[in-house]
C-alpha cells in the first residue's frame, strides 16, 4: 500500500543572499527549510527554478556559482552552473535546475537551500551575492506507509534469476543420478 503524495511550491527571496565559500560553508547564506509541515513522512524535491540578479566580484567568475539543496543526512542536489559567463561581474539569470535524482529528507522535512562558490577566493567576502531574486522549490510530500514497486525490468531480471537458479538445480540433480560403479 503506498502512501498519499501532495505536489507543493515554494517561492523563496534570496535577494542578499551572500556566497562566500564552498557547499555547506558556514559563511555562506544557508537557509533552512521546513518542507515537511508536520503532514508528510518524506520530502522529494524535484526541481528549483531561479529568477536572479547575481554578481561575482573579482577574482570569482559567475561560472563558478551554483545552487545547492541538501537535507539533513548529507544528501545533496547540486545544480550546474548558473552561467557559462567566466568572468566577474553582474549578470541576470533565469532557468530551471531539473534533478534526475530526488532527494529524500526523512521525517523532520529539514532542507537546506545554499548558493556557494565551487573555488572559494579568500582573498576577497563574499565572493559573489544575489541582488534580487526568486527561487521556487517544486516537492512532494510523502505520508503513511510507502512501498515499492519493481519495474518491470527489475520483475524479468528476478524471474530470470529464478530460472537460472531452478535450471543448475534440476541439471545438478539429473547429474548426481548418472553415478555409476564400474
Amino acid at each position: 500500500m503506498s502512501g498519499a503524495a501532495s505536489a507543493k511550491l515554494l517561492v523563496l527571496n534570496v535577494a542578499g543572499f551572500k556566497i562566500n565559500g564552498e557547499l555547506d560553508d558556514p559563511r555562506n547564506t544557508i537557509r533552512t527549510l521546513d518542507l515537511n509541515g508536520s503532514v508528510s513522512d518524506y520530502v522529494a524535491v524535484r526541481v528549483v527554478s531561479y529568477d536572479i540578479n547575481l554578481t561575482a566580484f573579482d577574482p570569482s567568475w559567475l561560472s563558478e556559482i551554483r545552487m545547492g539543496v541538501s537535507g539533513r543526512f548529507g544528501l545533496s542536489l547540486i545544480s550546474t552552473p548558473l552561467s557559462t559567463e567566466d568572468r566577474p561581474g553582474t549578470t541576470n539569470l533565469k532557468g530551471v535546475a531539473t534533478y534526475n535524482s530526488y532527494i529524500f529528507t526523512p521525517l523532520d522535512g529539514i532542507t537546506r537551500f545554499q548558493f556557494f562558490d565551487v573555488v572559494d577566493d579568500p582573498a576577497i567576502m563574499p565572493d559573489a551575492m544575489v541582488n534580487s531574486g526568486t527561487v521556487t522549490l517544486d516537492y512532494y510530500g510523502y505520508s503513511g506507509p510507502v512501498s515499492y514497486v519493481p519495474e518491470p525490468a527489475t520483475w524479468a531480471m528476478m524471474i530470470g534469476g529464478f530460472g537460472m537458479v531452478g535450471g543448475a538445480a534440476r541439471r545438478r540433480r539429473t547429474a548426481i543420478g548418472r553415478v555409476s560403479f564400474a
